[in-house]
C-alpha cells in the first residue's frame, strides 16, 4: 500500500526563495513528490504535516487534506498495484486528477483536432458550431462532469426559441452527444446519468427523393443540345452505375487502364 505525507523539499527552493509544499508518495520503498499550487515562506512553517503560523493555515491544511482523501481513493481502485512503480503510480494520480476537472472545450478540440487531421472539413465547421454555441448558452467553459440532462433540455429549448429549424438543432445537439460519447470512450468522464439521457431528438423531415425507373430512363435517354447538360447527364448516370459513389471521390478516381 503506498503512503502519503505532507512536506517541503528544502533542497527544492524556488528561485523567490519560497518552499512549495508537495505530497511525498512512497511505494516499493521509492519516495517521489506531487507538486502542489500551495507555497510557504519558510520550511519551518510545515510541522508533522500541517501548515502552522500561516494567515490562511486553516484552508490549505483542509485542501491538503482532501487532496490526499482524493489521492487514497484513487488507488484504492487500482487492483495492480503491487505491481508497478512509484514513478507509474504517480502518473495515475496526476491523470486521474486531470480527468476530473476536464472541460467540454478541452474534449471537443481534442475530438475535432481529431477530424482536422481526417480532413473531415465540412465536418469540423459544424462540430466547432455546435460546441461554440452550447459554451455560450453555458456562459462559458464549464467541466464535463457538471454537463446534466437539465442543461440539454434547456439549452435545446433556448435553440427553438432562436426559430432554428429542428433539422439544425437536431445536428447540432447530435454532434454534442458524439463528443461527449468520445469523452466517455477516452474515460475522461463517467456519467451516472448521461446528459441525454432524458432528451428525445426532433424528428427528421422525411422527404421523397427517389426516382422510378421510368424517370431514371427518361434521365439516361433524354436528348439534349448543350454539351455541358449533356455531361451534367453523364456524370449523374456515372454516378448512379457506380453504387451512388459522390462527385468528390469521382473528380479524383483514375479511368485510364480500369
Amino acid at each position: 500500500m503506498a503512503n502519503f505525507s505532507i512536506v517541503v523539499v528544502p533542497t527544492k527552493k524556488l528561485s523567490n526563495g519560497r518552499h512549495r509544499i508537495r505530497i511525498a508518495v512512497a511505494h516499493h520503498s521509492q519516495t517521489r513528490y506531487i507538486s502542489t499550487q500551495f507555497t510557504l515562506d519558510s520550511a519551518s512553517q510545515l510541522k508533522n504535516g500541517r501548515v502552522v503560523r500561516h494567515e490562511n493555515a486553516a484552508n490549505m491544511n483542509a485542501c491538503l487534506r482532501k487532496l490526499i482523501n482524493e489521492y487514497e481513493e484513487i488507488i484504492t481502485s487500482i487492483s495492480y498495484l503491487p505491481a508497478i512503480s512509484c514513478t507509474e503510480l504517480i502518473r495515475i494520480i496526476t491523470y486521474e486528477q486531470k480527468k476530473k476537472g476536464i472541460t467540454f472545450q478541452a474534449v471537443a478540440k481534442e475530438y475535432m483536432n481529431f477530424m482536422k487531421g481526417e480532413e473531415r472539413e465540412k465536418s469540423y465547421k459544424l462540430y466547432k458550431i455546435a460546441s461554440e454555441r452550447l459554451v455560450k448558452y453555458m456562459k462559458g467553459d464549464f467541466p464535463l462532469i457538471q454537463l446534466t440532462p437539465i442543461h440539454i433540455q434547456e439549452f435545446a429549448k433556448v435553440l427553438h426559441e432562436e426559430n432554428l429549424a429542428d433539422t439544425t438543432i437536431r445536428i447540432y445537439l447530435t454532434l454534442i452527444k458524439v463528443i461527449l460519447n468520445y469523452a466517455g470512450k477516452m474515460n475522461y468522464v463517467s456519467y451516472s446519468i448521461h446528459p441525454f439521457a432524458l432528451f428525445k431528438m426532433p424528428a427528421s423531415n422525411v422527404r421523397e427523393l427517389d426516382l422510378s425507373i421510368d424517370e431514371l430512363k427518361r434521365i439516361r435517354d433524354v436528348r439534349l443540345l448543350k454539351p455541358s447538360l449533356s455531361m451534367v447527364r453523364d456524370i449523374f448516370m456515372l454516378t448512379y452505375y457506380l453504387g451512388g459513389i459522390n462527385l468528390r471521390d469521382l473528380l479524383v478516381y483514375d479511368f485510364k487502364n480500369k
